[in-house]
């Protein structure tokens, strides 16, 4: 009877659809090149990770791992549907996991994205008129600046050009002069420059007549009279001043306080009114927001949705309010980490389970073939003991060259040479040392994808934002790559426990069972002990059945040589 025992090739299929790349010394507690156990770990080199391939979408996906544990724990059942579908299971999940993960996702990073939008508009609407904001900050001070810039206009245009060269300059002087009076110093208006008789000087008007003059005078008293000249500047003067605040009134009217945005020509390229629009949608974007929210995940954080109750308290200055959204801006992008990190754990706890799984199901396999292995070692060495009994007459003893006993049949003395033979040739047929291998290296690579998920649990929560980001893009590339394993390696690992448990273990068919009845002379039609040992150390076949006499007797001359 041959010692060959087949294994299952599922069982080759499915442990050797990865291939080991490194020869283990101890592997699993066993060296299967001296069968003798160990304690050591003296794997040289550990295999590489399985290829990173285009997998999913990552973890902001309705693919991604947390969809999939959503279906996992997804209880379906009851009166009407008294089976799991695994199709409903999965598609409720992606559901939920749309609505409860992406969706609030979604919603934070639209808000953090408004908070930044808001800072942003807000800070060019208050600085974007030349480091001014786009509204009257002081209404007096800047309608000065129009009356200004518009006699500053008139006196450089070429209205002045034609008053006679005679007063041109004394006119041009006095009509600023005046101006600067009027509106810097009204008071001065009262204050007669004249130093001499000022009284005598006003009665005697026809000092120095002539008819010439005061025809000319009467013709056009503007041209040919300084003083008329001035009038008649003056006048030009402001009525270019009453023009050019009218249409700095006229515009903020247009633009409801808000002034165009214009080019270095002067040239309006965004109206006031479209500033307008812009700056009140920013005041109260946050609010809208608030006020529309009507599922889970939209609340608006307070700094965002109570700009407009900060504006109404009466802020200080326009730095306060660009520091309240600055806040605002903080609390929004933290609502979005929260969220974040949210998402990306609930992933990780996914995928931390699925490796666990696949690692408890590799282990479980190792330890199947550590069992079988003890079972064996420990089936053989009662087998010797039950042959020692029944070939000596007595106890053996033992001696510097191994322990003796005389035999009970023929009164020889023999030497008890107790062996690993038949058990190692058990686990060599059986394939046990590739089978374990294989496993040792699955083992190693799994035990260091548990470390990498803990280590991104970990570092995913940090504080520190550079640690949170890189973490999450170590787990973005994760998700979307083929590093880790899957429900699909699970369930195939658990598959691969199951033919393992049931090619070792199973009591009538399994490899163990089937060995030791062998070894008891157990033929396959059911007898026991019909089977002799032939005495040959190549042959287990009723090696340990102590009930054959032909079997006894073969032990006492083997050990009697």
């Amino acid at each position: 009877m041959t010692r060959r025992i087949s294994i299952p090739a599922a069982v080759f299929v499915l442990l050797f659809s990865w291939s080991p790349y490194a020869h283990a010394v101890c592997t699993n507690g066993f060296d299967y090149d001296t069968f003798t156990t160990c304690t050591s770990d003296t794997t040289t080199t550990a295999p590489p990770p399985p290829t990173s391939t285009p997998g999913n979408g990552g973890i902001f996906t309705c693919s991604a791992p947390g969809a999939t544990s959503i279906a996992s724990s997804a209880a379906i059942g009851g009166t009407f549907v008294p089976v799991f579908d695994a199709a409903v299971a999965l598609n409720t999940a992606t559901l939920t996991y749309k609505e409860c993960t992406l969706k609030v996702l979604a919603v934070q990073d639209r808000l953090a994205r408004n908070a930044v939008y808001v800072d942003n508009q807000f800070k060019l609407i208050s600085e974007g008129r030349n480091g001014n904001p786009y509204w009257v900050v002081n209404y007096e001070r800047e309608e000065r600046k129009v009356d200004d810039q518009s006699v500053v206009d008139t006196y450089r245009s070429p209205v002045y050009s034609t008053i006679n060269p005679a007063f041109k300059n004394d006119v041009e002087r006095t009509v600023l002069r005046n101006y600067q009076l009027t509106t810097r110093a009204p008071q001065n208006a009262f204050v007669c420059p004249y130093q001499g008789d000022l009284k005598a000087a006003t009665t005697n008007p026809t000092q120095n007549f002539d008819f010439g003059y005061l025809f000319a005078l009467a013709s056009n008293p503007g041209a040919c009279d300084g003083v008329f000249a001035y009038y008649q500047a003056e006048a030009i003067r402001d009525t270019n001043r009453a023009a050019a605040k009218n249409e700095w009134v006229t515009r903020l009217n247009w633009g409801n306080g808000i002034y165009d945005s214009r080019n270095a020509n002067g040239d309006v390229i965004v109206p006031g009114i479209f500033l307008n629009a812009i700056g009140q949608q920013t005041v109260t974007s946050g609010f809208r927001q608030l006020e529309n929210v009507d599922d889970i995940g939209q609340m608006v954080g307070s700094f965002l949705s109570g700009l407009g109750s900060k504006l109404l308290s009466g802020p200080s200055s326009i730095a306060s309010v660009q520091q309240y959204l600055g806040q605002a801006v903080q609390q929004q992008q933290g609502s979005l980490v929260n969220s974040v990190v949210g998402t990306g754990l609930t992933n990780l706890y996914q995928i931390l389970t699925w490796e666990q799984q696949y690692n408890d199901a590799q282990q479980d396999m190792a330890a199947t073939l550590n069992t079988a292995i003890t079972q064996l070692r420990s089936a053989e060495t009662k087998c010797y003991q039950l042959i020692e009994q029944n070939v000596c007459s007595s106890a053996s003893t033992a001696t510097s060259g191994g322990r003796t006993c005389t035999a009970e049949s023929g009164g020889a003395t023999l030497t008890i040479t107790a062996s690993t033979t038949f058990s190692n040739a058990v686990i060599v047929d059986a394939n046990i040392k590739d089978l374990a291998t294989a496993l040792a290296q699955r083992i190693t690579v799994s035990n260091e994808n548990l470390t990498t998920i803990n280590t991104l649990i970990t570092n995913i929560q940090s504080t520190d934002a550079t640690t949170r980001n890189t973490a999450l893009q170590q787990l973005e590339a994760i998700a979307q790559s083929s590093v880790l394993h899957t429900q699909a390696n699970v369930t195939r690992a658990q598959d691969e426990l199951t033919l393992l448990k049931d090619t070792f273990d199973d009591t009538s068919s399994g490899i163990v069972s089937t060995a030791i009845h062998r070894w008891a002379g157990d033929d396959t039609s059911g007898g026991t002990g019909t089977i002799d040992w032939s005495g040959s150390m190549s042959s287990d076949a009723g090696w340990c059945n102590v009930n054959s006499q032909p079997t006894l007797d073969n032990w006492t001359t083997k050990w009697s040589d």
